[in-house]
């Protein structure tokens, strides 16, 4: 577990990661757009990325009910 008092830190972090990965994302999709790659592919590989993401989130541990607090 984390401290208490880096809770909000931790939040601070996460939220900062996001906005960049999200304003990244933002400009590369449109220069993809701009590029000869078809609307159909990129919406595959959209597909593709979440899929992969959500595979990875069902095999994260939960943790026990001994354990959490």
């Amino acid at each position: 577990m984390v401290d208490e008092r880096y809770s909000a830190t931790g939040y601070g972090w996460l939220n900062f990661a996001g906005v960049m990965t999200g304003g990244a994302l933002t400009y590369l999709g449109g220069w993809l757009r701009d590029s000869p790659v078809s609307l159909a592919r990129l919406f595959q590989a959209s597909a593709f990325c979440l899929l992969v993401v959500g595979v990875l989130l069902l095999t994260l541990r939960r943790p026990s009910s001994a354990t959490a607090a």
